[in-house]
């Protein structure tokens, strides 16, 4: 659930008698990562590593995102890509919308000025992504709990976590932009602080009139699963807030696409979209449900999104290497938006069959999500002994050049080691915020010579001056 499933109707209806079960996997793991309730701790613990031990925090991240940040983009692709019925349902954005994206991504790279655009673009559209993903997850579990909001009541809960964005982006267009990526408007402070007191009561007003309104259909315990994403909506947009306008901290603008926030949010849609993909595949598969094969799709496939690309850039066109990554991460996740604010929707009566465990509707969504896979990629997932070979394979390559990306990364994070950042070099060359760190080094160490073969500029850029420190953390970097 994403973005625009925050504007679902809830169509569908409430909640059948017969349905079996209010949690999804099992109350632990459904409080902690599908409805965030870890956010309080991680987000402590977050801010503590940073300040003590950034570098460490960066590589850890970076890590992470193997597993949690990449391959949660592909879970949506797998979702709209591996049916004909999907892949037709959802033309316009499975090919239209697709090819527009990858012209813009060959596009940005002449025109460098398009960078700051997009980036900015898919800054501001981050929080949003992820509190339409909240409030998905808590209208889901709002009818998993038999509540049948009313229209105003639904209007009321959407509000509220639209409100909590507004509040968030009006702190991100407040004065100038401190990032050579992101463009602000330079609204005053004034006039951002009190338009943030103004939506702050019309927060408190929404939810008080929404939440009140289920807790008198079904009370109050029923409702637990689906207030923990609510308070994580606050703990995530309005608490920062909050303490920027009272300890007068400036959280940047990146921090909300990267870091904790993003490792958060792509555990969170894994979480729901293999519980999805589960039960679909229980349904119209004689195989069952394959967790291996499907969690080894999503890694490899998320490499092959991120990793190649710049890679590829730099090496064959020598493009400047963070340039291209942060022209993948932007494209990338903007097109993750759109796709997965197409594709789910509780007002579907398939998707809400499945993930509102409806028993009466789980057949006839079975019989509506049957049919073959997309001709074009028939050969490709068959079970010839050529077409296994050739995925194997892919994904040996693929998990090899993401450790080596890896290593990269770890290497030019060094950038008082000498070595290490010549090392890094040798990988690839093509990078002017490593060229930068190299002459500089090379300048410090007494050898001009060296330096003069660098590319660097006048003062060495450090990664945390600029989104591109968010790779590691982030490739919604969400």
């Amino acid at each position: 659930m994403s973005a625009s499933s925050a504007t679902q109707k809830s169509a569908a209806g409430p909640l059948p008698k017969s349905a079996t079960s209010l949690w999804v996997y099992n109350p632990w793991l459904d409080l902690v990562v599908g409805c965030g309730g870890w956010s309080a701790p991680l987000l402590l613990l977050a801010y503590f590593a940073s300040t003590s031990r950034a570098l460490g925090w960066s590589i850890a991240f970076y890590g992470l995102a193997l597993f949690f940040n990449y391959p949660h983009y592909i879970a949506t692709i797998y979702r709209a890509y591996h049916t004909a019925t999907d892949f037709r349902k959802y033309r316009i954005f499975t090919v239209h919308i697709t090819a527009l994206i990858a012209l813009t991504l060959i596009l940005s790279h002449f025109w460098y000025h398009a960078l700051p655009r997009i980036f900015t673009l898919y800054l501001i559209w981050s929080p949003w992504h992820y509190s339409g993903q909240n409030y998905g997850i808590f209208m889901m579990f709002a009818r998993r709990g038999g509540a049948n909001p009313s229209v105003a009541a639904r209007r009321a809960l959407y509000s509220a976590f639209l409100v909590s964005y507004l509040i968030l982006l009006l702190s991100f267009l407040t004065g100038p932009s401190n990032d050579p990526l992101f463009i602000s408007l330079g609204i005053p402070g004034r006039i951002s602080s009190a338009a943030v007191v103004l939506l702050g009561i019309g927060f408190i007003a929404c939810s008080t009139y929404g939440l009140s309104g289920l807790a008198e259909q079904v009370g109050w315990r029923p409702l637990v699963p689906a207030i923990t994403p609510f308070s994580t909506q606050f703990l995530w947009f309005l608490l920062p807030i909050a303490l920027s306008i009272s300890k007068g901290l400036h959280i940047p603008q990146s921090r909300y696409s990267s870091g904790v926030f993003a490792i958060m949010h792509s555990a969170q849609y894994l979480w729901i979209t293999s519980y999805y993909a589960h039960r679909e595949a229980g349904e119209k598969s004689e195989h069952g449900w394959r967790p291996f094969t499907y969690s080894a799709v999503l890694v490899a496939g998320g490499i092959a999104l991120f990793v190649p690309g710049p890679w590829l850039a730099s090496r064959l066109f020598h493009y400047d290497f963070t340039a291209s990554f942060l022209i993948f991460t932007a494209l990338v996740n903007i097109h993750h938006f759109i796709l997965d604010g197409a594709i789910w929707k509780l007002r579907d009566s398939r998707i809400a069959a499945l993930l509102l465990n409806s028993p009466e509707r789980l057949s006839n969504a079975a019989i509506d999500a049957g049919g073959v896979c997309v001709s074009q990629l028939r050969w490709l997932i068959g079970s010839s002994q050529p077409a296994r070979a050739f995925r194997i394979t892919t994904a040996v390559i693929l998990l090899a050049w993401g450790s080596l990306d890896q290593v990269r990364y770890y290497l030019a994070l060094h950038q008082e080691n000498l070595i290490d950042l010549q090392r890094a070099a040798a990988l690839d060359s093509y990078d002017s915020s490593l060229q930068t760190h190299l002459g500089w080094k090379e300048l410090k160490e007494g050898r001009a010579e060296q330096a003069q073969g660098c590319e660097f500029t006048s003062e060495p850029w450090h990664p945390s001056q600029s989104i591109g420190s968010s790779r590691g953390s982030d490739p919604e970097l969400g």
